[in-house]
């Protein structure tokens, strides 16, 4: 059985450029923290993260492209990264 090891680099990236509150979400500031999530899965190289107040994911891949998961279809598919922080957010 292979070990399943986490991928925190596109997180790492994410709160390095919005760790200063620069991005806003819903009209709010906010602020990203890595000690805020928890890596959840992958998925061929999307990287699931869980906030752990608000519930939500973050889904990024590992060129920094972000993702929502669609129940309905069972895909993943490209968002901004506007729609990304407020489906976290929001």
């Amino acid at each position: 059985m292979s070990e399943i090891v986490p991928n925190w680099s596109p997180l790492e990236i994410l709160c390095k450029k919005y760790g200063n509150g620069r991005f806003s979400a819903h009209g709010r500031n906010g602020k990203l923290e890595i000690t805020d999530f928890m890596w959840m899965h992958s998925w061929d190289d999307i990287q699931c993260y869980k906030h752990r107040m608000t519930r939500r994911y973050l889904n990024i891949d590992n060129d920094g492209k972000f993702y929502r998961y669609l129940a309905e279809d069972g895909n993943y598919h490209k968002v901004s990264k506007f729609e990304a922080f407020e489906a976290l957010f929001g």
